[in-house]
């Protein structure tokens, strides 16, 4: 039997066979050699998972040192306001431990929560990690969920995060091959009479809308929360992925015509995707409120801990180059200074999709992360990708590769090939067993995440000599291509772009000096932070704010340590970026061999399945 693999195909019957499709991409650019992006069907199926998975399977964690009673974590959860309703043993445990980590010190951004059972026991697990019911809480007046595959039903559901159906206005922003659209029927059941608008921003013919953010709004203020995860079942629970999260507070009256540079940025790039603004009655607001992009206008973003980084489909010449793609992170770069230590530095490319490169394109990418002074200059590009062994003996077996949509023809060009790392330092890369990779000790696998491969997309500069040092980390949506990142064209006059996608640049210079002693949230939980009480997906910037949109450059290192490991010197904080794979990463060893989508591998995986061209497939197996 066989599964079509074009786009739009449904799973079997049979879980024998599974579709790797997640964000598989069918056909492609002859002129960027992008990708474009396959739909994902609409009957709620997550196609990304393995089958003998299923989504309701209740999940387990290792038995601490001293196991509370069930009375005692329920009794911890009631008062950090996590719901826990039908949770068994195992689950209550995880959602403890998690409670209970500490938010003195919060990392630049955090990890989001993954299936405990799938984490490395010897690790702290999801400790310090958000859900995103951690991330869309509180009284929330209207919100906006753009991303590029959002499955509704999964994603209302108890296992989701059905606070988005208590919140009376949601903007839906979506790619329409793979989201909800206006006429959808499944869209339109479940929307009911709830006030709910579908955005589809208009998308060349081989790009996408890849963008993943939430915007919520309360009376108080906005959080704005820049991600790495689809709205997916086996995205969110079964991969690895990352968040940013800052809550900005109402401009006071004296400040309603300033603007900084943050709300520039953000307020430019939705006005990009043809949302327009409404005016909606809503609810205890106490009247009309306008509803879309200037809406943004009412808050303070001064203190912003992050510089947005966005593409946009088009052509952009003179001053718009500096707004977008990697010529927009080299405008940024050149604005900071950083130490010596990270002249010529390398960067580490990690990332889940990969377009058709050549040795050009990534001078380009090279020149734009190598800028910064006192002029750093370029330094190698070290690119993490999980390798065909590590995927096999995965959490999910060759169904999770998936959302890592890799061909062999682009992931295996030499240029590529020679700058590829392993997504986990230690595994057999004996690549004719299907052996389920071991659980490393923690000090190589820090995040536990060793066995659950990435969605996450992460890029860092770090320092040769002190390798755990950063000079700065993008966390956002973009992959390696042009489509994502754009090419530069008429002698780089302009620069090229086919998607819209979003990240944050994270670097010292937007880390404040200061701590606050209280940090401003929209939604007061209960978990402290030196004595207050702040929602568990507080960053970093909301306990040290950029002041005016600068911060120090001096006094503050990033380090991809955990804090115990990398203590700070004398006058010194130490800001913690929790990235998911070693610094420096581990080069690929001459038998390994790259993840790719469209393999044919007769080694079967942990679940007795082989690769037949995109297809995981149980019969045959050996």
């Amino acid at each position: 039997r066989s599964v079509s693999s074009k786009e739009g195909s449904a799973m079997s019957g049979s879980d024998d066979e599974v579709l790797i499709v997640g964000e598989t991409r069918a056909g492609g650019d002859p002129a960027s050699g992008d990708d474009r992006a396959a739909k994902r069907p609409r009957n709620g199926a997550d196609l990304g998972g393995a089958p003998s998975i299923a989504n309701n399977q209740p999940r387990s964690v290792p038995p601490s040192k001293t196991r509370p009673s069930i009375a005692e974590m329920k009794r911890a959860l009631d008062a950090a306001g996590v719901t826990h309703s039908g949770m068994e043993r195992g689950e209550l445990e995880a959602e403890f431990e998690r409670v209970q980590s500490s938010f003195s010190d919060p990392p630049l951004f955090r990890l989001l929560t993954t299936d405990p059972a799938d984490l490395n026991p010897n690790t702290s697990g999801n400790a310090g990690c958000v859900s995103l019911r951690d991330i869309v809480s509180g009284p929330v007046r209207w919100c906006v969920v753009m991303n590029f595959m959002i499955d509704l039903p999964w994603l209302l559901s108890p296992d989701g995060c059905p606070e988005l159906l208590r919140i009376p206005k949601v903007v839906w922003i979506g790619d329409e091959r793979s989201s909800p659209t206006p006429r959808d029927p499944e869209f339109l059941r479940l929307k009911g009479a709830r006030d709910w608008t579908v955005v589809n921003p208009p998308c060349p013919k081989f790009g996408t809308h890849h963008t993943k953010c939430f915007i919520l709004v309360y009376d108080t203020g906005v959080r704005v929360c820049v991600h790495t995860a689809n709205l997916i079942h086996g995205d969110v629970r079964k991969r690895t992925n990352a968040a940013w999260c800052q809550d900005f507070p109402n401009k006071s009256a004296a400040d309603l015509g300033r603007k900084s540079e943050f709300e520039r940025d953000l307020g430019r790039y939705l006005a990009t995707l043809g949302w327009k603004d409404e005016t909606c009655a809503l609810p205890g607001a106490g009247g009309r409120v306008v509803v879309g992009p200037s809406a943004m206008s009412r808050f303070d973003f001064s203190d912003a801990g992050a510089k947005l980084i966005s593409s946009v489909p088009g052509r952009w010449v003179g001053a718009a180059m500096r707004d977008y793609g990697h010529t927009g992170v080299r405008h940024a770069l050149a604005g900071m200074t950083f130490p010596a230590k990270f002249k010529r530095a390398p960067v580490v490319c990690q990332f889940t999709s990969v377009g058709a490169t050549t040795e050009k394109w990534m001078g380009e990418m090279a020149r734009s992360f190598g800028a910064g002074g006192p002029s750093l200059g370029d330094g190698e590009l070290k690119l993490v990708w999980p390798t065909m062994g590590e995927v096999r003996g995965s959490n999910l077996g060759y169904a999770t590769g998936g959302s890592i949509p890799g061909a062999t023809d682009k992931i295996s060009r030499e240029h590529v090939r020679r700058r590829l790392h392993r997504w986990r330092e230690q595994y057999s890369s004996d690549e004719t067993r299907p052996t389920k990779l071991p659980d490393p000790p923690a000090s190589t696998d820090p995040t536990g995440r060793g066995r659950v491969m990435p969605h996450v997309k992460t890029f860092a500069r770090y320092a040769p000599g002190a390798p755990h040092d950063l000079a700065w980390v993008i966390v956002g949506s973009h992959n390696l291509s042009g489509a994502a990142w754009g090419r530069l064209e008429k002698n780089e006059t302009q620069i090229a772009i086919l998607s819209y996608e979003l990240g944050v640049l994270l670097s010292p210079r937007l880390i404040g000096e200061t701590r606050v002693s209280a940090p401003f949230t929209c939604t007061p939980g209960a978990v402290s932070h030196r004595g207050e009480a702040v929602p568990r997906c507080l960053c970093l910037a909301n306990a040290r704010p950029a002041t005016s949109g600068v911060g120090a450059t001096s006094g503050v290192r990033i380090s991809a340590a955990p804090p115990d490991d990398s203590p700070p010197d004398d006058g010194e904080y130490v800001a913690f970026a929790p990235l998911p794979y070693r610094v420096p990463p581990v080069p690929y060893a001459p038998s390994d061999v790259p993840w790719a989508v469209d393999a044919w591998v007769e080694t079967p995986d942990t679940y007795g399945r082989v690769m037949r061209g995109g297809i995981a497939d149980r019969f045959g197996a050996r």
